[in-house]
């Protein structure tokens, strides 16, 4: 083989080598750029987890504390209301298709007093 067909050899080759480690540095850049992304995201959802959870108890405490604070009576409607039944003069003692809401009952139920 003839030097020059070589020395052009190693320059096409230099050349596809140049190129790939351009693409090569590229490709890290966007990594990078990916995982930071998903790092952020990561943290992001781990803070509305908590605020989530944080909420949930601050939900389920003042539920505790309404059941507390209501009559006996009301209570048993609740429970009735939970089974299946309608709790409203309406439909009262009828079972919920699908245990869908009845806004009667809800009312009953939610009222505030």
């Amino acid at each position: 083989m003839p030097n020059r067909q070589l020395y052009d050899r190693i320059e096409r080759l230099t050349k596809q080598t140049l190129l790939q480690l351009h693409e090569l540095e590229q490709i890290s850049e966007e990594l990078q750029k990916v995982i930071e992304e998903n790092h952020n995201l990561t943290m992001e959802n781990r803070h509305l987890k908590d605020r989530l959870d944080e909420l949930e108890r601050n939900t389920h405490t003042k539920k505790v504390a309404k059941k507390k604070k209501r009559s006996q009576s009301i209570i048993n409607l609740e429970n009735i209301y939970d089974q299946g039944f309608h709790i409203c003069n309406l439909y009262y003692g009828k079972r919920r298709e699908n245990d869908e809401s009845c806004m009667f009952c809800t009312e009953i139920l939610y009222s505030e007093d």
